[in-house]
Parts: structure tokens; C-alpha cells; sequence
């Protein structure tokens, strides 16, 4: 594991198995700062969790992150409801009903 130049990010943790150091980003630590993000699907986590772990104020910024992770909260509603729509009107078409 290599140290960055860098502050360490406030979402670091770090979990001690045995005499072994391994070093993690807490998505759930990250709730304050960003929002909600159980909602989230669990790919874009994962591009979360990396995008966390690359943050150094140059390529990837504290600003980038909140607004990737806005961005798909701006269209997950849409998505959401689309899809509830689409079951309950096939339900009501299987039913004989419009």
C-alpha cells in the first residue's frame, strides 16, 4: 500500500487484521457529506467507493464526486417511476383492465 502526498480523505478507514493494515473508503461515512446513498445501485458504489480513493484534489475532485453522485440522484426518480408505471400497467393489461 502506498502513502499519497495528499491529506488522507475523511472517509478513510482502516481495518487491522492480525499485524496486516488494510485501508478502505466508508461509503457510509460519506452519507453526511453527500446524501442518501442506499438508494444508490450497487455498481455505481463501487464507482464511488473508487472515485473516493482517487481524489486528489487534480484529476479527481471533491466536487466531481458530489456531482456524479447528484447527477444520478436528478435521474434515478425518473427511472424509478418509469418502471413502477410500466409493472402496474402490464398488471392491469393482464388483468382486462385499462
Amino acid at each position: 500500500m502506498t502513502e499519497s502526498a495528499h491529506a488522507p480523505s475523511p472517509f478513510q478507514r482502516i481495518l487491522q487484521v492480525g499485524n496486516q493494515r488494510y485501508r478502505y473508503y466508508a461509503l457510509p461515512a460519506a452519507y453526511a457529506e453527500l446524501g442518501d446513498l442506499s438508494r444508490l445501485p450497487f455498481a455505481l458504489k463501487i464507482v464511488l467507493e473508487n472515485l473516493l480513493r482517487h481524489e486528489d484534489g487534480k484529476q479527481v475532485t471533491r466536487a466531481q464526486i458530489k456531482e456524479s453522485h447528484h447527477e444520478h440522484e436528478r435521474n434515478l426518480p425518473k427511472e424509478t417511476t418509469g418502471t413502477i408505471e410500466r409493472v402496474e400497467r402490464r398488471d392491469r393489461q393482464a388483468q382486462g383492465t385499462s
